[in-house]
Protein backbone atom coordinates (compact mmCIF):
# COMPACT_ATOMS: atom_id res chain seq x y z
CA UNK A 1 0.00 0.00 0.00
CA UNK A 2 2.73 2.34 1.19
CA UNK A 3 4.74 1.13 -2.23
CA UNK A 4 1.42 2.26 -4.49
CA UNK A 5 1.03 5.67 -2.38
CA UNK A 6 4.81 6.99 -3.47
CA UNK A 7 4.56 5.78 -6.68
CA UNK A 8 1.40 7.70 -7.55
CA UNK A 9 1.99 10.62 -5.93
CA UNK A 10 3.82 12.37 -8.10
CA UNK A 11 1.68 11.19 -10.98
CA UNK A 12 -1.61 12.64 -9.21
CA UNK A 13 0.33 15.80 -8.13
CA UNK A 14 1.50 16.47 -12.09
CA UNK A 15 -2.66 15.95 -13.07
CA UNK A 16 -3.88 18.21 -10.34
CA UNK A 17 -1.74 21.41 -11.63
CA UNK A 18 -1.93 20.20 -15.29
CA UNK A 19 -5.48 20.82 -14.75
CA UNK A 20 -5.29 24.12 -12.44
CA UNK A 21 -3.37 25.44 -15.02
CA UNK A 22 -5.45 24.25 -17.78
CA UNK A 23 -8.72 26.04 -15.84
CA UNK A 24 -6.49 29.16 -15.13
CA UNK A 25 -5.89 29.84 -19.13
CA UNK A 26 -9.46 28.83 -19.92
CA UNK A 27 -11.59 30.45 -17.50
CA UNK A 28 -9.65 33.10 -15.36
CA UNK A 29 -7.52 34.77 -17.42
CA UNK A 30 -10.17 35.78 -20.16
CA UNK A 31 -12.36 36.86 -17.22
CA UNK A 32 -9.88 39.01 -15.90
CA UNK A 33 -9.74 40.67 -19.24
CA UNK A 34 -13.32 40.79 -19.15
CA UNK A 35 -13.01 42.57 -15.63
CA UNK A 36 -11.00 45.02 -16.39
CA UNK A 37 -12.34 46.12 -19.61
CA UNK A 38 -15.57 46.30 -17.45
CA UNK A 39 -13.80 48.42 -14.95
CA UNK A 40 -12.22 50.98 -16.85
CA UNK A 41 -15.79 51.79 -18.43
CA UNK A 42 -17.24 52.30 -15.23
CA UNK A 43 -13.78 54.19 -14.68
CA UNK A 44 -14.85 56.40 -17.73
CA UNK A 45 -18.19 56.82 -16.76
CA UNK A 46 -17.85 57.81 -13.40
CA UNK A 47 -14.78 61.08 -15.18
CA UNK A 48 -17.63 61.91 -16.96
CA UNK A 49 -20.46 62.23 -14.21
CA UNK A 50 -17.95 64.17 -12.19
CA UNK A 51 -17.10 66.92 -15.23
CA UNK A 52 -20.72 67.36 -15.47
CA UNK A 53 -21.39 67.66 -11.93
CA UNK A 54 -18.02 70.62 -11.95
CA UNK A 55 -19.91 72.18 -14.73
CA UNK A 56 -23.15 72.34 -12.98
CA UNK A 57 -21.26 73.71 -9.92
CA UNK A 58 -19.55 76.24 -12.27
CA UNK A 59 -22.92 77.76 -14.14
CA UNK A 60 -24.76 77.50 -10.33
CA UNK A 61 -21.78 79.51 -9.03
CA UNK A 62 -21.61 82.53 -12.49
CA UNK A 63 -26.04 82.25 -11.71
CA UNK A 64 -25.52 83.45 -8.39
Amino acid sequence: MDLIFKRYLPITSLIISCSALVFQLTVLFPWHHELDAEFKRLKHVKEQKDLKLEEYEKFKLEKI
